[in-house]
């Protein structure tokens, strides 16, 4: 069995947050899109009880989604995002979606979906991220 990650000895205060809810019965992010300054980071949280959900992050493009994702465990499980430190990332977007996720599914919820359908958007500074 693997071993869990070990905690950061430098913990990450993010930027911005965006908790997951349930809106008309579909997972919903808080904000959409949601802007962080370059060399920042976007915590996602699950705040929906009983359901565990997938980040499903997209190519740069938005026309295909890579072969990992991110696990947010049902009631709070939370992720933290961080930008690229290439200068070229600066304002460019990240694109993702929010799949329910079951173990138990041959295909792990993730969808066929061909792009993304909420972005985070890296800033070009610190002090302003839009600009």
């Amino acid at each position: 069995m693997a071993t869990p990650a070990s905690r950061l000895t430098t913990p990450i205060t993010p930027s911005q947050v965006v908790t997951i809810t349930l809106v008309n019965g579909v997972p919903t992010p808080s904000s959409d899109p949601v802007t962080i300054p370059f060399g920042g980071s976007v915590q996602f949280v699950n705040n929906i009880a009983g359901q565990d959900y997938a980040l499903e992050l997209f190519t740069q493009d938005n026309n295909k989604h890579v072969v990992a994702a991110v696990y947010l465990a049902a009631g709070g499980g939370s992720a933290i995002l961080v930008s690229d430190n290439d200068p070229n990332s600066k304002n460019q977007k990240c694109f993702y979606n929010i799949e329910a996720y079951n173990p138990a599914a041959a295909d792990n919820g993730i969808t066929d979906n061909t792009s993304g359908g909420h972005s985070i958007i890296i800033g070009s500074g610190t002090d302003s991220p839009n600009s």
